[in-house]
């Protein structure tokens, strides 16, 4: 069972404990039962009646104490384990490399943190109670076998085919189940699109026709396999009540034919199998939760595998440089690298390929020297490379070749973290933080006076330790990922085609105010640009091309 596996690997409370413990419940509850199949042998006797009924009072209370200290008990830590394994996935998908990044599906780990590991803690209950019933039942049955041997054959052997055929249904409902979670992934990346195309969904109707034949023809894979587990488990639980039907049946009318002395206990064993009734019901019951919890903990674990495994073949699917090999995994706030003269690129080269079948782009080899406080403009066509340098350059690609240095000084696995600390980027797809992550003491005032440097004044505001607002336009996200930038007071500022979608205005200002502010107060600055009329403003122009860089110009009349 993977969520037996996986609570057994992730809990510190021993699997053993939780087993006793259920079965300490289960055997209070079944005592109940033998008490009052006691008291039906007295029930003329008032003495002997009252003293049953104190025993029975006891072994109720020893059952709520012993089921209630058990349950919350492993509800706690069951939450517990939630929380664990939420802040690791999130913790090893922060620590991965960005190459491994890109190869995890966000609708399998939206599914996973938002939809499966709540499934499991709330299916915690049932499973429990299913636990707690697996014992009462096994201590009915003995108690049922202290009555009659024949009515214990009929019971266990009942029972047992019961749960054979149930175990059949389960196999048969799992495989289904498995099926039906690759086509809500799929189905859920589709429903991303409509809801995030909506506009161009809007102003092309053969997209928004297409779009929508897909969410029918994956939504109506999905319905086929959700009508078979649902018929499964119908048919799971009619056989579990016309089994007991049966059982009873069985007990009834058959097992006093083939047992003379029966009927001197047949009211006992009918208020067993009455008894019986509920644990039986709630066992079968929890099959079908145990389905949905089996197949959540089986994609918790892919999904945690799958990212191990990403990480840990690194070495074989790519021939890095050595001094880049098994970056090590910081466990603390870094400092960035000592910085006081150059960034250099000593024949970097790189390969990326995202999946086996796609045409690898190569990069390289890349030399090129970075002087603090220089202001670099990186030019070139689509699919040039320039979003690739980018990336070797801050240390968020690993290249195959090469190495980089800093004032000489080469990063190396050791430091490889503190080098990516120098820098500050704004992507093409930068993502915008409602919160200003990192930053114990913010100086509200400060931000303040960046949103009307930015001219967002009015638009947001920092409230409360996040800003209140980021449903922005395009451009206006950008400025304030600009504001965010400039609080983390970064050495090296790099912008991605931060001005594509500015204004002309704020363009402009981008241009002839804002980088040559920052350059001033000692910034490096490298920004990729297509607006040409701006390009006298810098001290070096890089285009590439191809992935490797075409030309290098630095202005003569700067240093």
């Amino acid at each position: 069972m993977s969520w037996i596996a996986l609570i057994a690997k992730e809990s510190k409370l021993p699997i053993s404990r939780i087993a006793a413990g259920s079965a300490m419940s289960g055997a209070c509850r079944s005592a109940v039962l033998g008490v009052v199949g006691s008291a039906l042998d007295v029930i003329g006797d008032p003495k002997r009646t009252l003293e049953h009924l104190f025993f029975f009072g006891l072994l109720v209370i020893a059952y709520k104490l012993l089921h209630s200290l058990e349950l919350e008990r492993i509800s706690a830590e069951i939450e517990d384990i939630a929380h664990r394994l939420r802040v690791r996935i999130i913790d090893k998908l922060q620590r991965a490399e960005l190459r491994h990044h890109e190869q995890i599906s966000p609708a399998e780990v939206n599914a996973v943190l938002n939809a499966e590991l709540p499934a499991i803690t709330k299916a915690v209950i049932t499973l429990f109670n299913a636990i707690q019933s697996g014992a009462t039942i096994v201590f009915t049955m003995m108690f049922v076998g202290s009555l009659s041997k024949t009515a214990f054959f009929f019971v266990f052997f009942g029972s047992a085919l019961t749960l054979f055929t149930q175990a059949a249904i389960f196999r048969r409902v799992r495989a289904d189940m498995a099926a039906a979670w690759a086509d809500e992934n799929a189905l859920n990346e589709v429903v991303g699109d409509a809801l995030e195309g909506f506009r161009e969904t809007k102003l092309d109707s053969r997209k928004r026709v297409g779009l929508l034949a897909a969410v029918t023809r994956m939504s109506g894979a999905l319905l086929v396999h959700r009508k078979k587990i649902q018929r499964l488990l119908a048919q799971q639980l009619v056989m579990a009540q016309v089994s007991y039907m049966v059982l009873t049946g069985l007990v009834v009318f058959v097992a006093p034919k083939l047992d003379a002395s029966f009927h001197d206990i047949i009211l006992k064993t009918a208020i067993s199998m009455i008894f019986l009734m509920g644990p039986l019901n709630t066992f079968v019951g929890a099959l079908q939760v145990l389905l949905n919890v089996n197949s959540a903990a089986d994609n918790v674990m892919e999904l945690e595998e799958t990212i191990d495994q990403l990480a840990s073949d690194e070495s074989d699917r790519l021939s890095l440089a050595d001094n880049w090999r098994a970056t090590p995994i910081e466990t603390d706030v870094v400092k960035p690298l000592a910085f006081t003269d150059t960034v250099t690129l000593e024949g970097i080269c790189f390969v990326h390929q995202t999946t086996p079948e796609l045409k690898p782009f190569r990069s390289g080899p890349i030399d090129l020297e970075i002087r603090k406080g220089d202001l670099i403009l990186v030019i070139g066509g689509n699919g040039s490379g320039k979003s690739t340098l980018l990336h070797l350059l801050t240390g968020l690609y690993q290249p195959t070749n090469g190495r980089i240095l800093v004032d000489g000084v080469p990063v190396t696995p050791g430091n490889v973290q503190a080098f990516r600390e120098l820098f500050g980027v704004i992507f093409s797809n930068h993502h915008l933080f409602s919160r200003l992550y990192g930053m114990d003491q913010v100086d509200e005032a400060r931000v303040e006076d960046l949103l009307a440097y930015t001219g967002l004044t009015g638009k947001t505001h920092y409230r409360d330790g996040r800003f209140d607002t980021i449903k922005l336009s395009t451009g206006q996200r950008k400025r304030l990922a600009l504001v965010e930038l400039l609080m983390d007071d970064k050495q090296i500022l790099v912008f991605d085609e931060w001005a594509a979608e500015q204004d002309p205005q704020s363009r402009t200002r981008f241009y002839d105010e804002i980088l040559p502010e920052l350059q001033r107060q000692g910034k490096t600055i490298i920004a990729v640009s297509h607006d040409d009329a701006f390009f006298n403003i810098a001290d070096v122009r890089v285009t590439m091309e191809l992935g490797s860089i075409k030309t290098f110009e630095r202005r003569s009349d700067r240093p």
